[in-house]
């Protein structure tokens, strides 16, 4: 039985739309070529920068999250992964807790770790006592009970590493060199010689740049800090506004330390102790001191005129900025610490001990040692 055969040539192409795009439409296939077409040849590689910003983003995302979560943990870890520092008094350790006094001669207490790294330098005056309460790579605190002691920070140590407690203040290393003393009735004083310090207690914090001195009493915790040589003019009310608790006469020291910053003859660097009073819990005192500070130096750039409320915290820092170079700009550099470093702190009499490059083999600074408890 024969078939019938049809010769190819003479065959009617049904659809020439999947071949040479003419023709009728072949909806199915016009749908896939549409998927497709950004992948052709030349166009594949625009496609991942211009067509796919929410994968860009996405990537951004996680790199974000995996650095904070870094950063989460290295501040979190658990205490048996903080590596553990050495207080150390010639060749003796001081564990936590142990007490040291300083009976007939200064002393000098290093702090480093297991590697011989240096992180801080104490020096111990005569009938001063001090007491180990923290020491590991996250932080280290001592508290000094009595007596006077001089710390130098290695330059190297993170801002709020090292701190010293006393019966009416904490004192937190910014990064810096600073002497502290303490009574008999447990009142202190910082007195910061390069770089800057916190001086706290409760929810009060004030600061206290190179070249500044802040008293802190027992009942009332830290007072307003203010230059070494503040003009007596100023320095009267200063001491009135801190001694003060009427809220009427506060504001009546206050308006006086304006009247004597408005003065041509005063230096505007004196405007430190004023700064502090933008937090003051009083806003009529907050708002008439941005009112005197926004005439005397000129208000900061995005902050509007407050009224009668206290500052926020962003606003202060804002303050501070502006005033930080009538302040004397580059106390607190890193290179000025370096330096500073280099030469050493000073022992009694004038003389200073080597200084530090980072690293210090523990057990070279020889003296008689105290008691320790």
């Amino acid at each position: 039985m024969s078939k019938d055969r049809t010769p190819i040539d003479t065959i009617e192409p049904v659809d020439d739309y999947l071949w040479d795009g003419t023709g009728e439409v072949d909806p199915d296939v016009a749908i896939v070529e549409k998927l497709l077409r950004p992948y052709r040849h030349g166009e594949a590689t625009s496609l991942q920068w211009k067509e796919r910003p929410n994968l860009l983003f996405l990537l951004a995302a996680v790199a974000v999250a995996l650095i904070g979560a870094a950063m989460y943990y290295q501040s979190t870890r658990p205490e048996e992964l903080r590596e553990p520092l050495r207080f150390k008094i010639g060749r003796a350790s001081l564990s936590k807790d142990k007490v040291f006094v300083a009976t007939k001669t200064q002393n000098v207490i290093e702090l480093n770790g297991v590697d011989n790294t240096w992180y801080a330098t104490l020096m111990l005056d005569v009938d001063s006592r001090v007491r180990v309460e923290r020491a590991d790579t996250l932080e280290a605190h001592v508290a000094l009970e009595y007596g006077q002691l001089e710390a130098f920070v290695s330059a190297h140590a993170r801002p709020r590493f090292f701190q010293v407690k006393t019966p009416s203040a904490r004192c937190v290393d910014l990064g810096c060199q600073y002497t502290l003393k303490v009574d008999g009735k447990g009142n202190s004083c910082v007195e910061v010689l390069t770089g800057r310090v916190e001086f706290q207690h409760g929810d009060r914090s004030v600061y206290v740049p190179a070249g500044a001195i802040c008293y802190a009493d027992v009942e009332r915790g830290p007072g307003t800090p203010r230059f070494k040589d503040c003009p007596k003019a100023l320095l009267e009310w200063v001491d009135k506004f801190d001694k003060e608790r009427d809220d009427k006469t506060r504001r009546t020291w206050a308006r006086s330390m304006l009247t004597v910053l408005a003065s041509q003859e005063i230096d505007k660097r004196h405007t430190l102790p004023v700064w502090h009073l933008l937090q003051d819990r009083d806003s009529e005192i907050a708002a008439m001191v941005a009112e005197g500070l926004g005439k005397i130096v000129g208000w900061p750039k995005k902050i509007e005129k407050p009224g009668k409320r206290v500052m926020t915290r962003e606003e202060q820092k804002l303050w501070k900025a502006r005033l930080a170079s009538l302040w004397g700009e580059g106390w607190g550099s890193f290179e000025e610490r370096i330096k500073q470093q280099k030469l050493g702190p000073r022992r009694k009499g004038g003389k200073r001990l080597p200084g530090k490059g980072g690293k210090q083999p523990p057990g070279k600074v020889k003296q008689p040692p105290g008691k320790v408890k």
